[in-house]
């Protein structure tokens, strides 16, 4: 099991990573090129559109503009739909709920939960980090996962309100467009903790064990999502995902299968939607657009357009 990028899977990371917003935002030295391809599909039928978007929830400033493919769907829709509903992710109350949902109760810490050596780990984790372990040792190892993979992909400079949902979310609040969620961040944050135990002890374990590989497989990860490569996508989260089918079923492969018939019913409105989901969700043979072509519906992929998308 070799997970070690679970910011980039989901989106609770919007509120456990909390970043400084208002800062200049610097443009990449290699943009999208135009007319290229994009993770960015379409399905029609004789009156409306969806747009299925694959985003990466934690960008860096050398990581945009946005390509323009997604700009392009969110220009075309009355409408969004995120994983979540994004409106939650500026509420403090919702921040803290989750923090209690992913905590053990007062008194209760980690130690009892995990094996003698991936306490070590952690524990060492934190020493070199200098960051006292004590504001922590009371987190679920589901939550204590995704802090982690948060919080270092914040040391890369990854930032919640540079990644796509909160960009497109900004700008749709502004321009007066509604948003809706897919699922409820209570529901994404008790994903993990229905694993067994000894599989959130290996999971977590492995992701210690892997953590300096992760500035490679960020940026890696972000390359292919811009350039629109499916193909290495898939081969970077399959790495991340081997030897563990359980944890594929439970963070991608039923939530896909649920998500389906939602984007059945988004086309059969009269209006156009843009369906914002992380990248992982589209590819393989349980992804979104496989599950989709199992339906009868084919999803064309949307090219980066030669001129210039707006900006968020």
């Amino acid at each position: 099991m070799k997970v070690r990028l679970l910011h980039i899977l989901a989106p609770t990371a919007l509120l456990l990573a909390p970043a400084v917003q208002g800062q200049s935002q610097k443009t990449a030295s290699h943009a999208p090129r135009p007319g290229g391809p994009s993770l960015v599909y379409r399905l029609t039928d004789a009156d409306s559109t969806v747009y299925l978007a694959g985003s990466v929830h934690m960008l860096r400033e050398s990581d945009l503009p946005i390509p323009g493919a997604i700009m392009k769907a969110y220009e075309d829709s009355q409408r969004l739909v995120f994983e979540i509903d994004m409106k939650s992710s500026s509420d403090i109350g919702m921040a803290m709920k989750l923090r209690a949902m992913g905590s053990y109760p007062a008194g209760e810490t980690i130690e009892s939960h995990l094996s003698p050596g991936t306490y070590a780990k952690l524990k060492q984790y934190f020493a070199d980090r200098n960051t006292p372990f004590s504001l922590f040792s009371s987190l679920k190892p589901g939550m204590m996962v995704l802090t982690i993979s948060s919080v270092e992909a914040m040391k890369l400079k990854a930032r919640p309100d540079l990644g796509v949902e909160l960009q497109l979310f900004t700008k749709a609040t502004e321009e007066g467009k509604p948003s809706s969620g897919l699922e409820t961040l209570e529901f994404q944050v008790t994903l993990l903790d229905s694993l067994p135990e000894k599989d959130l002890d290996a999971l977590l374990s492995e992701s210690l064990d892997h953590i300096e590989e992760v500035p490679k497989m960020l940026a890696k990860t972000i390359d292919a999502w811009r350039e629109g490569d499916l193909k290495t996508l898939e081969e970077v989260v399959n790495e991340q995902l081997e030897e563990s089918p359980q944890f594929n079923e439970l963070m991608l492969a039923k939530r896909n299968a649920s998500w389906v018939p939602k984007i059945k019913e988004a086309l059969a409105r009269k209006d156009n939607v843009m369906i914002v989901v992380g990248a992982a969700h589209l590819f393989g043979t349980q992804g979104v657009l496989a599950l989709l072509r199992q339906e009868g519906l084919q999803a064309e992929m949307v090219r980066n357009p030669t001129v210039p998308a707006s900006k968020p």
